[in-house]
C-alpha cells in the first residue's frame, strides 16, 4: 500500500517499516486524502507552515516520536 502527499507521489510504503506505528502514518494519510482539505487549508487551520505539514505527512519529521509513543504504550500495557 502506498500513501501519498501533494501531487500523488508515493512518500512511503507500509511494507518497508514493519513497526506498528506505520499504521498510524497510513491511516493519517487516508484521513487527509479523504478530507476536503488541501495542504494549504489544513496548515492554515492547524496553525503550522505548509512545509512543516508536508514534512510531517511524508514521515520526514517526527516519525521517531510517533514510534516512541507506540513503544511506550506497548511497554506500559
Amino acid at each position: 500500500m502506498e500513501a501519498t502527499v501533494g501531487n500523488n507521489k508515493p512518500r512511503f510504503i507500509d511494507f518497508l517499516d514493519p513497526h506498528e506505528s506505520n499504521e498510524f502514518w497510513i491511516r493519517l494519510q487516508q484521513v487527509f486524502d479523504n478530507s476536503n482539505h488541501s495542504l494549504e487549508s489544513l496548515s492554515k487551520q492547524i496553525g503550522i507552515p505548509r512545509r512543516t505539514l508536508v514534512r510531517f505527512l511524508s514521515k520526514q519529521t517526527h516519525s521517531d516520536v510517533v514510534r516512541m509513543i507506540y513503544d511506550i504504550s506497548f511497554a506500559c500495557g
